[in-house]
């Protein structure tokens, strides 16, 4: 099933780090969400140190029979870390230090105002320029932003809405990259 899978050795950005569990090789379906560690969709982490994780994962975006390496952002390593904070039994290991700052990162995200939300927006909006990948999410982001700046704001129901709507496309995307 796994014959096929990619290696990837993500870096932490400068000044951001990994944890570890007593259950290091975790495992996550972005896709189906299904517990089944042999179905393609299914992603492997495990933190090599606190700077390096390796992913191993179905990507055809990735060339064969190569190691793909990248600095990653902190939002990524917030989500890899969530991943096997998840999937721990009973410790986990890592510097002080990160672990406040995670549960700190995880309680603003949790209350995320609609201030910051917009202001997430509109770095997404400006700083990423659409291409063939992304130009349906832009455009959606697009489109909610211009209203928030047009109306000053957006309902409940529309952040909802377009939070479901960036699920679906991020498990559409995930999934052009399995075969």
């Amino acid at each position: 099933m796994h014959e096929f899978a990619k290696l990837e050795v993500n870096i932490a950005q400068e000044g951001s780090f990994f944890i570890t569990s007593d259950n290091p090789l975790a495992t996550e379906d972005y896709t189906t969400k299904l517990e089944n560690p042999l179905a393609r969709s299914s992603e492997f982490t495990f933190p090599l140190d606190n700077r390096h994780m390796l992913r191993i994962l179905h990507d055809n975006t990735i060339e064969p029979y190569s190691i793909k390496r990248q600095v990653i952002p902190n939002g990524s390593i917030h989500i890899l870390n969530s991943v096997i904070y998840k999937q721990s039994s009973r410790f986990l290991f890592g510097p002080k230090k990160l672990f406040d700052e995670y549960f700190e990162l995880d309680k603003s995200l949790d209350e995320a105002s609609s201030k910051l939300i917009m202001d997430l927006l509109e770095q997404i909006v400006t700083d990423i320029k659409p291409d063939k990948n992304n130009i349906e999410a832009h455009n959606m982001l697009s489109k909610f932003y211009a209203k928030h700046k047009s109306h000053g704001n957006i309902t409940h129901e529309e952040k909802q809405s377009m939070m479901r709507k960036m699920m679906e496309l991020a498990i559409e995307f995930r999934n052009k990259k399995l075969y």
